[in-house]
């Protein structure tokens, strides 16, 4: 019996790996990193993950401008599910399989619709017709002139873009010195 309790308290413990851990940081901070590095108890990564999905809800009522109100509540429905699946699991398993399940769903009702291929009656390829989502609605971005700005300043300070197009942060210049706009204008 006492070696059944042990791997039981080993259970509780989950290893992260850096991934994870860094898309947390990036998301809350350094103290999220510092509480959520290495192993951490069951406990702690189902409030991490719920914390994560009401994040993911708080970022869709913001940022998704266009859509109709259905769509928007297809999406949130899935988030509130799947926080009520979490906050069930009993283990790893459960709580890994219910919150994939619910990213994947969400990112088709993001892009679309869900699929509906359950009763097809023909395997399903990766062809590019069976996966057309915007029977209802299409996904397209759209940026102001002071989102493009943004985007350009942010391009250009961008020090990694150097690295894999040395020539770009030149013809970035260029092309904002071709245009209306003066580097100086770019200055913070």
């Amino acid at each position: 019996m006492a070696k059944f309790d042990k791997q039981m308290e080993v259970d509780e413990y989950i290893k992260l790996n850096s991934g994870l851990t860094t898309l947390m940081a990036q998301l809350y901070g350094q103290d999220d990193y510092h509480s959520f590095k290495d192993w951490t108890r069951l406990n702690s990564y189902k409030k991490q993950l719920l914390k994560l999905l009401r994040t993911l809800d708080t970022v869709i009522s913001v940022n998704l401008d266009s859509t109709d109100y259905i769509h928007e509540k297809r999406i949130k429905e899935q988030i509130e599910r799947v926080s009520n699946e979490i906050k069930k699991s009993k283990n790893i398993d459960e709580i890994n399989q219910n919150f994939i399940e619910a990213q994947t769903r969400i990112m088709f009702y993001i892009l679309g619709q869900h699929p509906q291929n359950f009763m097809a009656t023909k395997k399903i390829t990766n062809s590019k017709f069976n996966w057309k989502l915007n029977e209802y609605r299409t996904l397209s971005y759209s940026q102001d002139e002071l989102q493009k700005t943004s985007y350009l300043i942010n391009l250009i300070t961008d020090k990694r873009l150097g690295e894999d197009f040395p020539d770009y942060r030149t013809l970035m210049l260029n092309k904002i010195q071709d245009d209306e706009y003066k580097y100086d204008d770019f200055l913070l």
